[in-house]
């Protein structure tokens, strides 16, 4: 799971490395969204149909994760804020119960940056909810970073909380078990580290 406030630059991220790891499905609400997008008139505001398109992403973590690692080519990337930890941890736990190895990266980044980058994606998340989000964000992420052991406790694998500048690589290794081969065990699932 990729996870981080709105903003973060999590699709951006997913996006750079799906083509570098083979085999690689990324489950991104935001294809979701061009596709619903594409589909009805384009006076239809995002907010109308954003229920419908976090309700699709679900069901594609949901059914990718049932399935199991040994239908799938390679590892999964889910994309989620993953700010909320009933919903974080039940994936993590469906996940680890159909033979993945689930592993969270957090992208870390400043408030303001977050909220540049909605404005550049052109979809802003109205500031109750991105102050929700920034909250739970800010308690997780102390808990993740004051403690030797991030994984005490949870149902994952592997925590990462990473820059956006180091995003990317520290993906790609979390993917692969040197940086360079596709994982093998699991049926692609990530190795931890």
């Amino acid at each position: 799971m990729v996870g981080g406030i709105p903003g973060a630059g999590k699709s951006t991220l997913l996006r750079r490395i799906e083509h570098d790891i083979p085999g690689l499905t990324v489950l991104d609400p935001e294809r979701r969204a061009e596709g619903l997008a594409a589909a009805l008139p384009p006076d239809v505001p995002y907010r109308r149909y954003r229920p419908l398109v976090h309700l699709m992403h679900t069901l594609d973590v949901v059914r990718t994760l049932l399935a199991g690692p040994h239908r799938s080519e390679g590892p999964v990337a889910v994309h989620d804020t993953a700010t909320r930890s009933r919903r974080r941890d039940w994936t993590a736990r469906l996940a680890r119960r159909r033979g993945w190895t689930p592993v969270l990266v957090f992208l870390d980044v400043p408030r303001d940056v977050a909220q540049a980058g909605q404005h550049a994606r052109g979809r802003v998340v109205n500031e109750s909810s991105f102050a929700r989000h920034w909250h739970r964000w800010t308690v997780l992420r102390s808990h993740l970073t004051d403690e030797d052991d991030a994984t005490a406790g949870s149902p994952w694998d592997q925590v990462v909380v990473t820059t956006r500048d180091n995003a990317q690589s520290r993906v790609f290794d979390v993917l692969t078990q040197d940086g360079t081969v596709p994982c093998e065990l699991g049926g692609g699932s990530p190795v931890p580290q």
